[in-house]
């Protein structure tokens, strides 16, 4: 297991401190499993893999179908379904030698999920980020262990053709168009929020050439916050700036918050004439109930005019539980004229992308109307019933609250609209599963950048991804060999940069953690050694997921440089008057006599009680002469004698199954299925010496497993 400590600091999302050091049973930052083993037969799969890792105490892991995979990909191009994205994004920026693995596993699935993303690319990045995918897909379908047989049946099971197909019509339509960037409108009410996310590039990449931000005022600010915006916004973004206080509720004579609602009809209404040909109507702080990353794309699209035919698109997150309220009804049946015919289903917090073609798809005094339910020319007419938020009644204007449910219907969508990943209109850029559960840890500070658009693949290289795809890097579970050592713990302060992981590098500081004493890891060995280690890993495996990569490093490099021998403990043992000699404390083994092995075995046992547990390696011994002299039948009630002393009550019996290898395999050893175990003594030399066979029904219980001490057990 790698041993890992994680955490963020609270104020730098781009800030994170791993504590790196081995572990007695070091399994390696990710263990990768097919579920089930491969069958005997040509070009049969595997249907599920599993992914598992371990940071620290706390331990993920994350499974993704092959086959569910292939029958959502068969149904997002025949159908128009949802398209598995995010398992798409998940697979491309996998470590290339963990590709490599699930490549031999499943051909199609990783090769398909780079045709995914390219044609996705194509909408939100230059033509070069979707054929810099192409080219990895098609690499892949050559080497020699795919090539073939494996690429023939890709080809004819998956669909293949209907993805290149799909990626040759978008390069074709991106060419013919003569794409131009969007003139867009971003429309921002505004109530002491923070707006310098605008000019943050590591939050907005870039705003369209040209952009017009609209602020409304509705908290008493002046134009002040203008002056500070110029100062970092780029020439290009015009910046006008209106207040729009909100008036008293006329049936309470008490101030009513109008929330977005005032600013947002209010821009329509005033600048009918002269709408961009793109608005985005948002928060002064967006980021609450819409991502970043989905801002950026949308961003993207319109810079590149790819989203051209892009009429509506909610941009919240997460989505509202459809209700029945007459107060509802009511606002309804005002704003459209007529009543509501069925459930509102649609996303929080009233955030959205509109064209300006559908805004003039109703009539002006349409908007007109809905203005005046909502500024204060028409009572609150709903009661309230039950537990409310508000300071008084009346403090948040209902008609505007169960607006919220209704936006996209104001702007021309259905009463029901789809989720963003089933909604065929939208480009299929757009169409991330909702609220879809990502790897956690660090996993997620390298899939965002890619998901969000900021890294690419591209800009990651396809030389440096060759690279690595091609590396010989053994991906199995490594024989123990971290017993009875005390380990150095090194803590690596990692700083991620704007362009990390694609461009940029994490940048990562080193001091020591603890584990050993500061004479046995001083800081010199560490500024010699270890500093220019992990400079030199960062250099091979930029654009990769390259914080996995220098833990790993520093583990092994700690399990060779920064060990000592644990200390030994004397302890005393229940029941025992006094400690004296062993027989055979030296370094010869016991001696057993076959001819009377009962009573050698007992009288070796009693004597062994009154010894201290540095026995342990004898006892080992011990068991080698006993299985040697074929007396295996004596082993029951050997085992019985060695737990009803308790010898060692530091070896619990729950500890035991450790010395079986790994906690997926545990009782996998034991049981008549099993026709054979092997003893393999484990001593500081590392020897792996098998030193006997054991029959499997002779374990029949943990403390003989525990009694072994310094072995390990492993199926004959």
């Amino acid at each position: 297991m790698f041993g890992a400590d994680f955490q963020r600091d609270a104020d730098d999302v781009g800030a994170c401190r791993l504590t790196v050091a081995p572990e007695d049973d070091s399994e390696g930052l990710a263990r990768l499993a097919l579920l089930p083993a491969p069958l005997a037969a040509q070009a049969t799969y595997p249907s599920e893999f599993r992914l598992d890792w371990c940071v620290g105490e706390q331990c993920f892991d994350h499974s993704i179908s092959c086959a569910q995979f292939q029958m959502r990909l068969k149904a997002y191009y025949q159908e128009k379904r949802r398209p598995p994205l995010r398992e798409a994004f998940f697979l491309a920026t996998l470590p290339p030698v963990y590709q490599r693995e699930m490549l031999l596993g499943c051909p199609g699935m990783v090769v398909l999920a780079h045709l995914l993303l390219a044609e996705s690319r194509l909408y939100t990045h230059e033509v070069n980020e979707a054929l810099e995918l192409v080219a990895r897909a098609e690499e892949m379908m050559d080497i020699p262990e795919v090539a073939g047989v494996h690429a023939e049946g890709v080809k004819k099971a998956w669909p293949w053709n209907d993805a290149m197909e799909r990626i040759d019509e978008t390069l074709l339509w991106r060419h013919d168009a003569g794409r131009k960037s969007l003139s867009t409108d971003i429309v921002l009410p505004h109530c002491r929020e923070d707006l310098s996310w605008l000019g943050n590039s590591s939050l907005v990449q870039f705003l369209p050439a040209r952009t017009r931000v609209f602020i409304y005022e509705k908290c008493g600010g002046d134009e002040r916050l203008l002056h500070q915006l110029q100062a970092v916004l780029p020439a290009n973004v015009q910046l006008v700036f209106t207040r729009l206080d909100d008036p008293a509720d006329p049936a309470t004579g008490q101030a009513a918050r109008r929330d977005e609602c005032t600013a947002y009809l209010s821009h329509v209404v005033m600048h009918w004439e002269d709408l961009a040909e793109v608005t985005l109507f948002l928060h002064g702080d967006p980021s609450d109930h819409t991502p970043f990353g989905l801002l950026n794309l949308v961003f993207r699209g319109l810079t590149l005019g790819t989203f051209s035919q892009l009429d509506f698109v909610h941009l919240g997150a997460p989505r509202l539980v459809a209700t029945y309220n007459p107060c509802q009804d009511d606002i309804y049946q005002r704003a459209f004229g007529r009543p509501s015919q069925h459930r509102l289903f649609t996303y929080c917090c009233s955030q959205f992308l509109v064209s300006k073609r559908r805004i003039r798809a109703r009539p002006l005094g349409d908007y007109v109307r809905m203005l005046q339910l909502v500024d204060g020319t028409v009572a609150d007419q709903c009661e309230r019933i039950g537990p409310s938020y508000e300071k008084y009644a009346g403090q948040r204007l209902s008609h505007c609250f169960f607006l919220e449910f209704m936006w996209h219907v104001v702007f021309g969508q259905d009463d029901e609209l789809p989720s963003r990943a089933d909604d065929v209109t939208l480009p299929v850029s757009l169409r991330l599963k909702d609220n879809e559960e990502r790897p956690p840890s660090i996993w997620k500070s390298y899939v965002t950048p890619f998901i969000g658009g900021h890294a690419t693949f591209e800009g990651q290289g396809h030389e440096n991804w060759r690279k690595h795809f091609n590396m010989n890097v053994d991906l199995g579970r490594p024989i123990q060999k971290n017993f009875g050592y005390v380990y150095a713990r090194v803590e690596l302060s990692v700083q991620l940069p704007e362009g990390y992981p694609a461009t940029a590098a994490p940048i990562i500081e080193l001091k020591p953690a603890g584990g050993l004493s500061e004479e046995a890891l001083p800081a010199e060995l560490l500024q010699s050694s270890l500093e220019p280690l992990v400079t030199n890993t960062l250099e091979e495996c930029q654009g990769m997921v390259a914080l996995f990569m220098v833990a790993e490093a520093v583990r092994d490099w700690l399990r060779e440089h920064g060990r000592m021998e644990r200390p030994v403990k004397e302890e005393a043992v229940s029941g025992a008057v006094s400690e004296k000699p062993c027989r055979g404390s030296g370094d010869d083994d016991f001696d057993v006599d076959s001819e009377d092995l009962d009573g050698e075995l007992i009288d070796a046992l009693l004597e062994l009680i009154h010894c201290s547990s540095r026995s342990v390696a004898h006892v080992t011994r011990f068991f080698a002469d006993l299985y040697r002299s074929a007396m295996l039948s004596q082993l029951s009630a050997l085992v019985q004698q060695i737990c009803s002393f308790n010898l060692f009550p530091e070896i619990q019996a729950s500890t035991a199954p450790v010395l079986l290898g790994s906690p997926m395999n545990r009782g996998a050893f034991v049981g008549p299925q099993v026709p054979a175990l092997k003893l393999r003594e484990l001593p500081h030399s590392q020897s792996k010496e098998t030193i006997a066979t054991i029959p499997s029904t002779a374990l029949k219980s943990p403390c003989a497993l525990a009694w072994m001490g310094r072995a390990e057990i492993v199926a004959a």
